[in-house]
């Protein structure tokens, strides 16, 4: 042991990494097959100047007394000390692999490279990094904390409170897994490689992919699973406190969920998954609950919130998208229309596009998964099933779609009208209404509409 809860001296107050103890100081453990000490005597004090350990070590750094909560660990085969004596101690660590625990993080690999006084650590090599989460990486919150394992094939730098990850980095929850070319990780507070002064646990706060991004992540409750969720796009930016979401495409997002009014209590408990797991068996034992497929290709970018209270994200340019009932989590829908449109199925194109959850299933207890609302402006061409039979096509400037009502709201631009066009049957007589803005009831086929536009009513909606 070196240190202990008497002495004192300039070594005590110098934040020098191995400076002999003193009120408030610190306590070490050294563990190895050969130790080798350099000491420095200062003012009638002796400090510890520079440390060599080799063998199967173990170096714990703690508050004299134990009264640090998250003790600095360090594990590996070699470790070499320099410039102990100083606030800018520099530690080289190596193992099969080394690994290294401060504020309840905990990083692997073959060698690494810290610095005390810069908080700073390098990696050139592959490695690993744990650290706790609250949320995962979609911004759901945890029922309880969790890991966030980090890896990566090129080399990771620390710097005070921010982490950069290159090549082939995978960041892994137990609801889903992100993979990346360079990834940066914001933390709460920034990490001190110092036993006797650590603060509060260490959490995710932002999250930074960049040159290429693709995501998966899954949820479930008690029964089973009710949401699979990917994206791929060229750069994403998710901040864990703000909420807040951007990226940079072009890129898509894809989600296969149960839409149901089917309630339950408590919190959305997660399991573990792989981006090519099978999830036909969970929903063969919920023949009952109908799934739905929302696919969202776009060309600008992606914007939104995390946060539970207002979830939602737009999506931005030359927009293309497709939503409606599948039968299997594994079935998808084509972006653009394919010969006869599905039942219940529409398609839109439009210059931005929001999703969120339906209001009325917000509002309503009773609502266990939500239903969607879609926001689509600019250009907005809507294409879908009219009723049990026939097609519909709506033109506007801004379109808002209420899946729990099967409602459309549509509007012009105070120059261009609103437009909805029927068939009963492809190359039937065409059917059109045009008025400043116009609601349209998918399944029933029903219509009224407000203000005056262009065109010609052929027909009157059923009474």
């Amino acid at each position: 042991v070196l240190g202990s809860a008497s002495g004192g001296g300039a070594a005590s107050g110098n934040s020098s990494l191995l400076g002999g103890g003193g009120a408030g100081g610190r306590s070490y453990n050294i563990n190895g097959e050969s130790l080798a000490v350099e000491i420095a005597f200062r003012d009638g004090f002796a400090a510890v100047r520079s440390l060599d350990v080799r063998g199967d070590l173990l170096f714990r750094e703690a508050a004299v007394g134990g009264a640090g909560p998250h003790p600095l660990v360090v594990r590996g085969k070699e470790l070499t000390v320099r410039k102990a004596d100083t606030p800018a101690a520099e530690i080289a660590l190596k193992g099969t692999p080394a690994t290294i625990t401060a504020q309840g993080m905990t990083i692997q690999a073959v060698e690494l490279q810290m610095n005390r006084g810069t908080s700073g650590a390098m990696i050139n090599s592959p490695g690993q990094l744990e650290i706790p989460m609250n949320r995962d990486l979609a911004g759901n919150p945890l029922p309880e904390p969790e890991l966030l394992k980090i890896t990566w094939q090129g080399g990771m730098n620390l710097e005070n409170d921010r982490i950069t990850f290159k090549r082939d980095v995978i960041a892994r929850t137990s609801a889903g897994q992100l993979n990346t070319n360079r990834l940066v990780a914001v933390l709460s507070q920034p990490i001190q490689f110092d036993g006797a002064t650590q603060g509060n646990e260490t959490q995710l706060a932002q999250l930074e992919c960049w040159e290429g991004v693709a995501a998966q992540f899954v949820q479930r409750d008690a029964v089973g699973t009710t949401s699979v969720h990917k994206l791929e796009l060229h750069s994403i930016l998710a901040n864990q406190i703000t909420g807040n979401i951007e990226g940079v495409g072009p890129g898509y997002l894809e989600s296969v969920h149960l839409a149901t009014t089917t309630t339950t209590a408590g919190p959305t408990p997660f399991v573990d998954v792989t981006p090519d797991a099978n999830f036909t068996p969970v929903a063969a034992a919920r023949p009952e609950q109908r799934l739905r497929y929302l696919r969202i290709e776009f060309n600008r970018g992606v914007k939104g919130s995390l946060l539970e209270r207002d979830r939602h994200v737009a999506v931005l340019g030359n927009v293309h998208a497709v939503y409606g009932p599948v039968d299997a989590w594994e079935q998808t829908l084509p972006i653009i229309p394919q010969g006869s449109l599905g039942l219940d199925t529409i398609y839109i194109e439009s210059q931005t596009l929001q999703v969120a959850q339906s209001p009325t299933a917000r509002l309503n207890p009773e609502s266990r998964y939500g239903a969607a609302e879609l926001l689509a402006e600019g250009n907005v061409i809507i294409e879908g099933s009219a009723g049990k039979e026939g097609i519909f096509t709506a033109r506007a400037h801004r379109a808002k779609f209420d899946q729990q009502k099967s409602k459309f709201v549509l509007e012009g631009d105070g120059v261009r009208p609103a437009v909805l066009s029927r068939q009963k049957y492809p190359g039937g007589p065409l059917d059109e209404q045009s008025f400043n803005s116009l609601e349209y009831y998918q399944s029933t086929d029903e219509w009224k509409a407000t203000g005056v536009g262009r065109g010609q009513i052929n027909s009157f909606p059923a009474q």
